[in-house]
């Protein structure tokens, strides 16, 4: 039965006119649906980027930490000091940089994500992915990367 907002009368509403209602809440539920389905995916899909994001900073961290690790297990040690690390080459197969400014800041940045340290220590030298030798010949701190 066909519903409408004019007042009743005892003659039965043309067929046109209740297909015409039907179609229009046929369009209006579907338009509804979709943008629920809409705003459903919109959230998840905020929910995979933040999760996403905080593991990757995360996994930074723990290269940060392992670098703070290495200067601050030298710093502690006696001159004569020397060690072998390795720096991870990416990080679950992304690419990232590590870099070492003036000896005290370190820069780690992967996918414009930037985590930067101040160390506690001066460090000279330089490191880079892969293998690298930290040193206290005496009371300074050096880092060198190997081949």
């Amino acid at each position: 039965m066909c519903f409408s907002t004019r007042p009743p009368t005892n003659k039965k509403q043309p067929r046109h006119l209740c297909r015409a209602q039907t179609s229009i809440e046929f369009v209006v539920l579907t338009g509804f649906t979709l943008l629920t389905f809409l705003a459903f995916f919109v959230v998840v899909q905020s929910n995979t980027l933040s999760t996403t994001t905080a593991f990757e900073q995360n996994r930074l961290r723990q290269v940060q930490h392992l670098v703070t690790s290495e200067v601050d297990l030298a710093a502690q040690a006696t001159a004569g000091y020397s060690r072998t690390f390795q720096i991870p080459d990416s990080i679950d197969g992304n690419n990232y940089s590590i870099i070492l400014y003036d000896g005290q800041e370190l820069v780690l940045n992967m996918a414009g994500q930037e985590i930067v340290t101040f160390l506690d220590w001066n460090v000279t030298g330089n490191l880079s992915k892969g293998n690298n030798l930290i040193t206290k010949p005496f009371d300074n701190i050096t880092m060198t990367p190997l081949p």
